[in-house]
């Protein structure tokens, strides 16, 4: 697990640096628990402007009934929320 946030941590620094803003200006949360309602109540607790978020993840059977995380979060979201969609090979 701490390889795993180690790893993100770094990307997320790598895709902070490239934007050439202002690193006080952005705040790294890691949670752990059912993602929509983590993500909800980091929204509330850190006052969030904005949600930007990727829409494509891991993928289960889970996903097929209930809906994934995107989907619910689109749904729910009290603020505005910016989806991306990298481009894949596929």
């Amino acid at each position: 697990m701490s390889e795993t946030r180690e790893y993100r941590s770094e990307e997320i620094a790598k895709v902070l640096a490239a934007s050439k803003r202002d690193p006080a200006l952005y705040r790294t949360v890691f949670r752990t628990g059912v993602p929509f309602e983590e993500i909800l109540a980091a929204i509330e607790e850190e006052t969030a402007d904005i949600l930007v978020m990727g829409t494509k993840g891991r993928t289960d059977l889970a996903d097929f009934f209930y809906g994934s995380t995107a989907e619910k979060m689109f749904r729910r979201c009290p603020i505005p929320l910016l989806s991306i969609r990298l481009k894949t090979n596929d």
